[in-house]
Parts: C-alpha cells; sequence; structure tokens
C-alpha cells in the first residue's frame, strides 16, 4: 500500500476515536514534505465532510395523516423505474364499514383529488387506480370504489431533474362512505430517490399488479373487449366480450361530458363470449357530434383490463 494510503486509512482509525494514534506520529517523522502534504489533501478530499455525505437510507413511508373515518399515507420505494422515474403510492386506511370512491363514482359519490402542485423537482405524478367494486348506492343506485380496509393507489413519480430527489407533497380531498358521504382531507409529504428503503417494496408491487392492465380494442389473454355494436333499441348500444365461462365480470364505462353510461345486462353467447347491453343515460345534443371517447373497465376476481376508444354516434341513435 503505498504511503499516503497507509496514513489516510491509520488516520481514519485515528479519527473514528476521536485521537490521533502514535502510529501516525511515527509514520509523520519519516515523511518528506512533499508526502505529507500529498497525504494531508487526500485526507482533506476524504475526511469528516465527506462522510456526511455518504447518503442514508431514506424511509419509504410518510407520516401518517388522520382524516375522518380514514388515514393517509406516501409510500415509495427506491428502485426507479428508470433513471429519474420511480414507484410511489397513496395508501388509504379506511374505518370498519366505511367505503371511498373510483375516479367515476358512479351514480352517487365523490372521486378523489390528489394535488402534488406544492412538490420539488417533480415533473409529474400520475396516479393509477386499482380495479373498482360495483356496491349499491343507498339511494336506488349504484356507485363505484373501494371497501377494503386499505386502497393504495399507485403513483408513477417523474423528477423534473433525474439527479436530484423529489419532495412530494400531497394534498388529498376523498369521500369517505357509510350511510352517507363524509369529506375527508389529508396532508402528507415524503423525499423520493435511490435512497429509499425497500421496505414498501412488496406493497408496492402488489398495489401495481391490481391496476387494470391498459390494452387495445379486441386484444388481451383471458379477458376481451372485443368490439362495440348496435342494440336493437335507440339509445343504448352493446359491448362484446371474452369471457371465460367459469368467471364474472363487471362492465364499467367513463366517458366525456356530458356523456354518461349504465351497464344493464350481460348475456352470453357461448363459452367464451357474451354482450353487455349498455344504456346512453346522457350524451351530446350539439349538431357537429359525431360520438365520444370512451374508457371500458372489465373486471373480473381474476383479472381487469382498461380499453379507451370511439363511440360513433351511429351506434346509439337510429
Amino acid at each position: 500500500m503505498p504511503i499516503t494510503e497507509t496514513l489516510l486509512a491509520r488516520y481514519r482509525g485515528a479519527c473514528q476515536f476521536g485521537r490521533m494514534n502514535s502510529d501516525y506520529m511515527r509514520l509523520r517523522e519519516g515523511l518528506s514534505r512533499r508526502q505529507l502534504l500529498a497525504g494531508s489533501a487526500l485526507i482533506a478530499c476524504v475526511g469528516p465532510s465527506a462522510f456526511a455525505q455518504i447518503p442514508q437510507k431514506l424511509p419509504s413511508a410518510s407520516a401518517t395523516a388522520k382524516a375522518s373515518h380514514s388515514s393517509l399515507r406516501l409510500l415509495a420505494r427506491g428502485n426507479p423505474i428508470k433513471p429519474g422515474v420511480y414507484t410511489a403510492a397513496i395508501a388509504v386506511e379506511l374505518s370498519r364499514g366505511f367505503k371511498t370512491y373510483w375516479r367515476h363514482p358512479g351514480d352517487s359519490g365523490v372521486p378523489p383529488t390528489f394535488n402534488f402542485t406544492a412538490s420539488a423537482n417533480l415533473a409529474s405524478a400520475e396516479v393509477l387506480f386499482p380495479a373498482p367494486k360495483k356496491f349499491a348506492d343507498g339511494a336506488g343506485g349504484h356507485s363505484f370504489g373501494y371497501d377494503a380496509s386499505e386502497v393504495i393507489f399507485p403513483v408513477i413519480v417523474t423528477a423534473a431533474d433525474p439527479a436530484k430527489p423529489v419532495k412530494l407533497e400531497l394534498k388529498a380531498d376523498y369521500a369517505v362512505c357509510e350511510s352517507i358521504c363524509i369529506l375527508a382531507s389529508a396532508e402528507a409529504s415524503l423525499l423520493v430517490s435511490e435512497a429509499v428503503d425497500e421496505k414498501e417494496a412488496d406493497r408496492l408491487t402488489a398495489a401495481r399488479l391490481s391496476v387494470p392492465a391498459q390494452v387495445k380494442l379486441d386484444s388481451g389473454s383471458v379477458l376481451k373487449i372485443k368490439e362495440l355494436k348496435k342494440a336493437e333499441s335507440p339509445e343504448s348500444f352493446l359491448v362484446d366480450v371474452r369471457l371465460p365461462a367459469d368467471m364474472k365480470a363487471e362492465l364499467f364505462l367513463e366517458g366525456e361530458a356530458p356523456w354518461f353510461f349504465e351497464t344493464k345486462s350481460f348475456t352470453r353467447r357461448d363459452a367464451e363470449h357474451g354482450s353487455y347491453l349498455v344504456n346512453v343515460i346522457e350524451r351530446s345534443k350539439a349538431a357537429d357530434c359525431t360520438g365520444a371517447e370512451v374508457t371500458l373497465t372489465l373486471v373480473s376476481e381474476k383479472s381487469s383490463i382498461e380499453v379507451t376508444t370511439r363511440l360513433d354516434l351511429g351506434l346509439v341513435t337510429h
């Protein structure tokens, strides 16, 4: 080992115990001025201030924010999808018997809003929604959302500068419902970078798998949304799907305002295929309207898919 490296190693040991050992003093006596200056320069470069710059593992969860009949935390993992792009999540815990809502709440309810505008070094935060459930809203209709004790919304976080950490600052507004809806608000913050520990890695992976796979029309493996077809009655249409006989599924539809849909029934055609009848409750009456973009989400107990396509006006008018 070169003499300067020897000096450096022993000096580190001396610093660690808060004293200068006698070996260093003996080495110093045998060094030329040039060797001593070179060794001192090395020590200056990697001394105590440099040790303080070694990144420590950051927590993978924020503090818990309490809200009405619920609580909220931000989660993250340090293993980036690619440089500067991270997996995070919003974890909402619900009190027993309470529900919260999907991005499209159905006949009643309030969709959640997640605001990250106060964050630092954030280019974008894309919130993903787990596959929803359909449940009675207590007023004769149906709502779409979640009734589990915890709901985890994955978030794809992209840094403005990939070389720097992202400081997530979340302001969340959502509704919780038992017999009536109650508005809830919570705030949370979390530093996200490669230095975040991996304690939440498994939960974040499972949460990502709960999000419907985005596929094209007439594509997919087990489930397929094959095509939109004209129905016998006006102001309705059919959605042909591939749905194996051993599976049940719910079909959710979202349209640009003012379009609003209601899935009425499912008719099986054979062991692999069937059709959902969809009523058009509200639609644009503008003279230049030719249809609307719609998002269809097909959710079974085993898997779920999401398709965005064009609904032609001719399919719903006769």
